[in-house]
C-alpha cells in the first residue's frame, strides 16, 4: 500500500470518529515506509487529536520544515522535556527510521536545533546504538551473598530445632 492510500485509510477512520483506528494504521506504517514526513505529519495530527502533545511535538519536528502557531508550542514542548539532552540522545528518541546519516536531511527547524547541539553534518549510525550495557552495583553481589547467608542458617536453626522437637516426642 502506498503512502497515500495509508493516509486516506487514516483519514477514512478520523472521518468516522475512529481516532484509536487511524492512530493505529499510522503507527504500524511509522517503521513500514522508512523515513516519511507525510506520514509523521498525518500521524502527528492524529496525536493532537488525541491529546498527547509531546508524542505530537516529537513527529511535528520530524515532519515540518517550520512549524507553524498550533505546532510550534507542541514542538518546544517536546524539546523543553529533552532539553539535557545532547544530539545523539535527542536523536535516539526518534523512531528507528528517523535516524538518518546526514543532518542536511532532516527538516530545516530540527537540523537547525541539530548544529546548536553540535550535531555533525555526517552522523554516524554506531553513535546512535543506545547503550545497553548494564553496570551492577558494587554492593548487590555482598548483599546477595549475606541474604543467602541469612536464609541457610535460618533453615539449619529451624530445622534443628524440628529435629529436637521429633527426637524429644519418640522419648
Amino acid at each position: 500500500m502506498t503512502i497515500a492510500k495509508t493516509i486516506q485509510r487514516a483519514e477514512a477512520e478520523l472521518s468516522d470518529g475512529r481516532l484509536w483506528r487511524a492512530k493505529e494504521i499510522l503507527a504500524s506504517s511509522l517503521s513500514a515506509y522508512g523515513y516519511s514526513r507525510e506520514i509523521y505529519l498525518a500521524y502527528a495530527n492524529v496525536l493532537v487529536q488525541l491529546g498527547d502533545q509531546l508524542e505530537a511535538g516529537r513527529f511535528y519536528l520530524l515532519s515540518v520544515d517550520e512549524p507553524d502557531d498550533q505546532q510550534r508550542p507542541l514542538v518546544e514542548l517536546f524539546l523543553k522535556r529533552h532539553q539535557k539532552d545532547d544530539w545523539t540522545r535527542l536523536l535516539l528518541r526518534f523512531p528507528k527510521p528517523a535516524r538518518l546519516s546526514e543532518r542536511g536531511n532532516y527538516p530545516t527547524y530540527l537540523r537547525d536545533y541539530l548544529v546548536t547541539l553540535q550535531a555533525p553534518s555526517i552522523i554516524d549510525q554506531e553513535q546512535l546504538k543506545p547503550n545497553l550495557a548494564y553496570e551492577r552495583p558494587n554492593w548487590l553481589l555482598p548483599m546477595t551473598c549475606l541474604s543467602v547467608t541469612i536464609i541457610a542458617i535460618v533453615c539449619v536453626v529451624v530445622g534443628a530445632h524440628t529435629l529436637v522437637g521429633w527426637i524429644i516426642d519418640m522419648l
